[in-house]
């Protein structure tokens, strides 16, 4: 399950949309996972840049009748804690679907040996697992300039201590509401980390979301895939397994406008079908 609509609104993922419609309905599961993730951080983007609006429109409100300020002070309200706290799931979010690629891959081509689960892991031997070169080289530009901090930045939120650490309002030479990353994400002690090079966490996630999306769909055009929209995909947590009985199984609302709600149903000769609700 994905934010099918908005990708295809956007023409992001079309490539890989052409790889989900060749693949085979088992080597569907990981490219629908990655693009689940990847849902997840595109939604919470939208939210955070949503939120950081409104706490900047809360701090104009008030801005009139403060004295003299730092060029950096700090602010709390109830809007800027939501922020901060959807920090943590986007980092996570984002390092799940960047795991999910390379598995995806594993089910589309014949290779020498099976690929780790882990970026991480993977790019220490990336040339022994019978890849072609262009997925190599896109790889291991993806993971050095973008891939491997987000790896390094997640690490530290999980295990060490919170990105949402140095946050604050800073006042000028521009209003804007900033939290900062460590300059050095390699350094995982909080003692070491130092500030000096203005990381945006908002940025850098942005960034590093749509680097990531550039590098899946470039993997889906190196194995010969052609652009796509991203097909309709539902999820049935009750299983696969149905009477053959004319029966409602589920009920979709497309995201946007134009879409048109549908139900599955079962029939009683066995197969599943789609019926309109117009």
């Amino acid at each position: 399950m994905y934010v099918q609509a908005l990708f295809n609104q956007r023409g992001m993922f079309q490539h890989v949309g052409g790889w989900l419609a060749k693949s085979g309905q088992d080597d569907k599961f990981p490219i629908q996972q990655m693009l689940f993730h990847a849902s997840c951080v595109y939604l919470a983007m939208n939210k955070l840049e949503s939120l950081k609006r409104q706490c900047e429109a809360q701090f104009d409100e008030y801005q009139g009748r403060l004295s003299e300020t730092h060029d950096r002070i700090a602010f709390f309200s109830p809007q800027f804690l939501e922020m901060l706290i959807e920090l943590s799931p986007c980092f996570a979010a984002l390092r799940l679907a960047q795991n999910d690629v390379l598995r995806a891959v594993e089910r589309a081509l014949p290779l020498k040996s099976s690929i780790p689960s882990s970026m991480h892991d993977a790019v220490k031997s990336i040339h022994t697992y019978g890849l072609p070169t262009e997925i190599v080289d896109r790889t291991m530009q993806y993971w050095e300039g973008s891939g491997k901090n987000l790896k390094h930045y997640r690490d530290i939120d999980q295990h060490y201590y919170s990105l949402a650490d140095h946050a604050f309002m800073q006042t000028k030479p521009e209003r804007k509401l900033v939290v900062l990353l460590p300059d050095d994400p390699a350094k995982k002690g909080r003692k070491n980390a130092t500030y000096g090079e203005g990381i945006d966490a908002l940025d850098f996630l942005y960034r590093s979301f749509h680097e990531f999306h550039s590098y899946a769909d470039d993997l889906a055009r190196f194995m010969g895939y052609e652009p796509k929209p991203l097909e309709a995909s539902v999820w049935h947590g009750a299983g696969d397994k149905f009477e053959r009985k004319d029966a409602v199984i589920g009920l979709v609302i497309p995201g946007t406008k134009e879409g048109i709600p549908f139900i599955l149903r079962t029939t009683a000769r066995g197969p599943v079908i789609a019926e309109w609700l117009d």
